[in-house]
């Protein structure tokens, strides 16, 4: 009789900690800046039942209207293809005309991968576009990878926190020492299919990015221990 009791104990705990994990904040005291960091939030972003719901909506809502697009759209882009492109962007509003620039050849940068230090960090992304839903996840980490290096660098918490209610807010992030930044990841479906996935925020995500990554940088390099000048 101990055994199958055992079983249904460490089941009933093992359920309770993915609970735990799914309704609870993602804290970092501080960030490592490290990849480790991202395991955590894909991880936290596949099992927090809040934001699975929402990117769920999101990734539906695009799935649809991706449905709605000409074929000669949805393809690699050919020759005709891009000349259709281009009258599109002639007539779009300007984020828009942002994200179908990306879709001409070579202009896509890999801004899934940026940002890996503070120093080639020059501009943190504010706006992603992902043409295949399923890479939501991947944009809403790279929005996120400038703030937890930045964090990192200078020492502090930093919390992701998911948004309440409908709407396309995700997640909100809280900046140890800058308290009175608010920043919040969104994500909503296109017309022209696909999905966007962009930080606002109050101040300005990238003017506070660039002000605070300059003031580190000022410093230089932390000094080695031993390193102070014999006296």
């Amino acid at each position: 009789m101990k055994r199958p009791l055992l079983a249904a104990f460490a089941c009933l705990v093992a359920a309770q900690s993915l609970w735990a994990q799914s309704s609870q904040d993602l804290r970092y005291s501080p960030p490592s800046g490290g990849r480790s960091d991202e395991l955590q939030l894909r991880s936290w972003l596949k099992s927090h039942s809040k934001v699975r719901r929402k990117l769920a909506s999101v990734v539906r809502d695009a799935t649809a209207a991706g449905h709605d697009i000409p074929q000669d759209l949805r393809d690699a882009p050919g020759p005709a293809n891009v000349q259709s492109l281009k009258e599109r962007i002639e007539q779009a509003e300007p984020i828009e005309r942002r994200m179908l620039l990306e879709r001409l050849p070579g202009m896509r940068a890999a801004a899934f991968d940026a940002c890996r230090s503070l120093s080639t960090c020059a501009r943190a992304p504010s706006l992603l576009h992902v043409e295949n839903p399923s890479l939501v996840d991947d944009a809403v980490v790279a929005l996120i990878r400038p703030w937890m290096i930045l964090q990192n660098a200078r020492g502090k918490e930093l919390r992701i926190v998911s948004s309440a209610g409908a709407g396309e807010q995700l997640v909100r992030l809280k900046l140890g020492g800058l308290e009175k930044a608010v920043l919040e990841v969104h994500a909503s479906p296109t017309p022209m299919g696909g999905v966007n996935v962009w930080l606002y925020g109050r101040p300005d995500p990238s003017a506070l990015f660039d002000q605070e990554r300059r003031a580190l940088l000022a410093q230089g390099p932390p000094a080695l221990p031993g390193s102070e000048p014999v006296r």
